[in-house]
């Protein structure tokens, strides 16, 4: 996420956004917070029902110790959170299936000056590129979306402008230096669920930090095939109506999105989902799941806002069943697992 500030510039959500009130020192919210650097969660310790705490493991001096907890949210991505289950026996049926992506088709168009001269005038681009000028840092001046509509327009679009390309042209090139500056477009096309596609872990094979290694299974079907020709054909119309392409659409090898989803599900079936409707894993009365890998449903665009919103729904559930025990009061130990 960005927010663009009165230079021109624009400031993009980092860990300090994320983090917001939990680091901002002095403050009693911070002062129960502890974010452990370095630290690996071997296993979560637990009884087939709850929770007792997690095993992790200090890197720099390979010790291990135990941390209580009277609730765990693993949010290691897609496919690690998955894997510390796998690791400490926590093995539903569904876990690690119905791995999903958003395919991108992308371009690059070079902007053609009788094109944009019909909208724009000279001293209006002057005037933006002296502005942008300001921060030359940030690659990119301004995004724009065309959203997922089923079932008229079933990607999501992003149009980026930006002065330059994204990769060297040649300079003999003939869009080479284009005044108007250049468009990255991309289409975002769905991947429908399918129990086939996901991640098998191994109890022989380790992986480098010694947890089960993970094989990923996943292949298109004709149904993203044909979405995904489609979607290219739209590209292609709205870059010849912007000016010349630069770079032809392309479609991005599988995984290239790295929004991995669905290796987690939230459900109301604890035969197809890893996790209930409020992200606790079916079967457990106090581990929780976080990420991506929640979304159940074909995705065409960045999954990020989606997550978040189900991940303050199950923050929410757990926040109320925590007071009305009274852990709450007696500063509850809440442990997030996270990347």
């Amino acid at each position: 996420a960005g927010a663009p500030q009165p230079d021109g510039s624009m400031r993009w959500a980092g860990a300090d956004t994320v983090l917001g009130p939990l680091i901002e020192p002095g403050t009693d919210t911070a002062s129960r917070f502890e974010l452990r650097d370095l630290t690996l969660v071997r296993r979560i310790d637990h009884d087939g029902r709850h929770v007792r705490g997690l095993v992790v493991e200090d890197l720099r001096t390979h010790e291990e110790t135990f941390v209580e907890a009277d609730a765990v949210i693993v949010a290691a991505d897609a496919f690690r959170s998955p894997q510390l289950l796998w690791a400490s026996g926590i093995r539903p049926t569904p876990l690690g299936r119905y791995l999903t992506e958003h395919h991108v088709v992308i371009s690059t168009v070079a902007l053609e000056e009788d094109r944009m001269s019909a909208l724009v005038t000279d001293d209006e681009l002057e005037s933006e590129l002296a502005r942008r000028a300001t921060n030359p840092a940030d690659p990119v001046a301004a995004v724009n979306r065309i959203p997922f509509s089923e079932p008229g327009h079933p990607y999501s679009a992003q149009i980026m402008y930006a002065e330059n390309p994204p990769f060297a042209l040649d300079p003999q090139h003939p869009a080479a230096g284009n005044r108007w500056g250049y468009v990255n477009m991309g289409f975002g096309v769905r991947k429908f669920p399918r129990v086939e596609d996901g991640v098998t872990f191994s109890d022989d094979e380790l992986d480098y930090r010694g947890l089960p290694n993970f094989t990923i299974e996943y292949a298109l079907t004709e149904r993203e095939d044909a979405e995904i020709a489609q979607a290219t054909e739209r590209l292609r119309r709205a870059g010849n109506a912007l000016g010349t392409f630069v770079a032809e659409p392309r479609l991005l090898p599988n995984g290239s999105s790295l929004h991995y989803m669905g290796t987690m599900r939230a459900g109301t079936d604890a035969e197809t989902s890893v996790a209930d409707p409020y992200s606790r894993v079916w079967g457990f009365d106090n581990l929780l799941v976080g990420g991506n890998g929640l979304i159940p449903t074909a995705n065409t665009m960045n999954p990020t806002l989606t997550s978040v919103a189900i991940a303050v729904r199950g923050a929410r559930r757990l926040a109320e069943e925590l007071r009305a025990s009274g852990e709450v009061g007696a500063e509850a130990r809440v442990q997030p697992v996270g990347a």
